[in-house]
């Protein structure tokens, strides 16, 4: 079977060691390359989840498992050339700017992704947050009582998982929605938004009293810093995800301090070296068993977390 464009070409592999192959699927079809999960597919109208990863001879492929336009195996490459209507070359140049500027392919994100809405319901006072109602829904943070998602022209009504605990995030400016399934083991995530949908960035300025700014890799651990562990923080959508260039120039530009703050384990230890190194930031490891702020704070309780986490600052 047909395994795309392997990038023998020098250019590209010189390319290819520049970039991270995961960004560039993250930001050319919004799925970030798990291993260990399936996806539907981006191409057609899928309502089972099929498609995956893999890596082959240093290269990373998205197998689509009904082999859509006769090619099962598609390398970031092949993505670009698909989308873009271009050639081998040509590809290689708009991954390699597209990267480094931290564009997205506006046409394509609309083309496939997915439209989402949802009724939200009230929050208990008892609920994994530890915060009310109030805060939440001002954070944007809904729990769901039914949720439907767009596949061509039909609206499809709790078409990923049903009867299960779902919340949804919600960026007004984009519109855009990050479902969340925390019960659940598989596609524990639904999600129409992009590398810009930063959490907590539409309200940097309220943290100008700081020049510090901490960057989490989840809204959950963003909620606790802010709400508990007095950090002014945003949140990425995940830590394989890298920051838009216009939008760090601009944390960079109004907080003295920037410091990426993932989970202790191999990942986060690991994307947060390199993404020190990519923007010229800090970054800490917090030492412990637990390997994040929501894990501490249920562990050792919210003062001693907040020590804790100051001493690494």
């Amino acid at each position: 079977m047909y395994r795309g464009c392997a990038p023998s070409h020098r250019n590209a592999q010189d390319v290819l060691n520049r970039i991270s192959q995961e960004q560039v699927f993250l930001q050319y079809l919004n799925i970030y390359p798990d291993l260990n999960k399936r996806f539907l597919s981006p191409f057609r109208n899928d309502k089972i989840p099929g498609c995956r990863f893999t890596w082959y001879s240093g290269i990373l492929y998205f197998v689509e498992n009904t082999a859509f336009n006769n090619r099962l195996y598609w390398s970031c490459i092949d993505i670009v050339k698909y989308v873009k209507n271009c050639t081998f070359q040509e590809a290689l140049e708009l991954i390699d700017t597209g990267q480094s500027s931290g564009n997205i392919t506006r046409k394509y994100v609309n083309k496939l992704r997915p439209e989402i809405r949802f009724t939200p319901k009230q929050w208990p006072k008892d609920n994994m947050y530890f915060l009310d109602h109030e805060t939440l829904i001002k954070e944007h943070v809904y729990l769901v009582q039914d949720y439907w998602i767009k596949s061509g022209d039909t609206w499809n009504k709790n078409s990923i998982h049903q009867n299960t605990l779902t919340i949804a995030y919600h960026f007004p400016k984009t519109n855009n929605v990050k479902l969340y399934f925390p019960e659940q083991t598989e596609n524990k995530w639904y999600s129409n938004c992009s590398t810009e949908d930063i959490f907590g960035y539409d309200k940097i300025d309220e943290y100008l009293w700081s020049d510090l700014l901490i960057i989490d890799k989840s809204q959950k651990d963003r909620l606790m810093s802010n709400y508990f562990l007095d950090l002014p923080a945003i949140a990425v959508q995940n830590e394989g995800c890298f920051i838009p260039e216009n939008i760090m120039d601009e944390l960079k530009f109004k907080f003295k301090h920037i410091i990426f703050m993932y989970d202790n384990d191999l990942t986060g230890i690991q994307q947060s070296q390199r993404l020190s190194e990519k923007y010229g930031v800090e970054y800490r490891i917090i030492e412990c068993e637990p390997k994040d702020k929501y894990e501490m704070i249920e562990s050792f309780g919210v003062e001693n977390t907040k020590k804790l986490i100051h001493s690494y600052l």
